[in-house]
């Protein structure tokens, strides 16, 4: 069978003399599994004929004379041998399983931030008083209210709940109220707190104007704390933004919420 291959060479480079290819011919006519070995070792050459080569010419000439020629049926296990031949081919078969693993890759290994990492990071602080770091003048509300909601004096929670009004009673601690139930991610009861600023927006207006900004966007973000949905909350966002487009930490928690990824995960 060596010697067989050999012909086989020898014939597709025009090396046989005319006797010898007539006799070669005849040969892989009459025995149709010569035939095929010889069509299989040529597909296998290991060296591209290039324009000039008898190979390349021997090729051109069956084509032309038998016109296109149909797939030669092969095992699987030889179609696996010259599929890897190509290495074109391997190229691009690896290319597209790349492209399609990164596809998924990016939709669920992405890191985007969660809802309570947004919420931190997107928090607008409320000032910490005049005088940080001075004793308070219980006298003056605002002050020691603050203080308290900065941890610049001791108290904290159970301080801003004897300082705050209820019901009618509203007054300054109640902002500071909702701001600290916020920042510890009591996000439900910051919701309420906020919705009694609202209902009070006078009495902030007395200390600030920019307070009401400030407590209807905390207030979104009690919002996506404590229903969990992006989705929700993405309405409520743009008429903010309608109002105050000049709020940079809207604006950045807007696009957060809009990444592409974000809403095909649809949280």
């Amino acid at each position: 069978m060596k010697n067989f291959y050999e012909k086989i060479e020898a014939y597709l480079r025009g090396k046989l003399d005319a006797k010898e290819k007539a006799l070669f011919e005849k040969e892989i006519s009459e025995n149709p599994e010569l035939k095929k070995a010889a069509i299989l070792h040529s597909l296998g050459m290991t060296q591209s004929p290039t324009a000039g080569d008898p190979v390349r010419e021997t090729l051109a000439k069956v084509r032309k004379q038998a016109g296109s020629l149909s797939r030669p049926q092969m095992a699987w296990k030889d179609q696996s041998r010259f599929f890897f031949l190509d290495r074109a081919r391997v190229a691009r078969a690896a290319a597209v399983i790349v492209f399609l693993l990164a596809i998924p890759a990016a939709l669920f290994l992405y890191p985007l931030p969660n809802h309570t990492a947004l919420i931190e990071k997107h928090t607008l602080i409320p000032d910490c008083g005049d005088v940080a770091g001075e004793t308070p003048d219980t006298r003056n509300l605002k002050q020691e209210a603050a203080y308290v909601y900065c941890g610049i004096i001791p108290g904290g929670l159970d301080t801003l709940l004897q300082l705050a009004g209820t019901g009618e009673n509203f007054n300054i601690a109640n902002f500071y109220l909702a701001n600290f139930y916020l920042k510890n991610k009591n996000y439900e009861a910051a919701l309420s707190e906020f919705d009694k600023c609202l209902l009070h927006q006078s009495v902030l207006n007395e200390y600030d104007s920019g307070y009401v900004q400030l407590v209807r966007f905390n207030r979104l973000l009690a919002i996506l704390g404590s229903s969990g949905s992006s989705e929700q909350l993405l309405s409520e966002l743009e008429q903010f933004l309608e109002e105050y487009p000049g709020n940079q930490k809207a604006q950045s928690l807007h696009k957060e919420l809009k990444h592409p990824i974000r809403k095909i995960r649809k949280n």
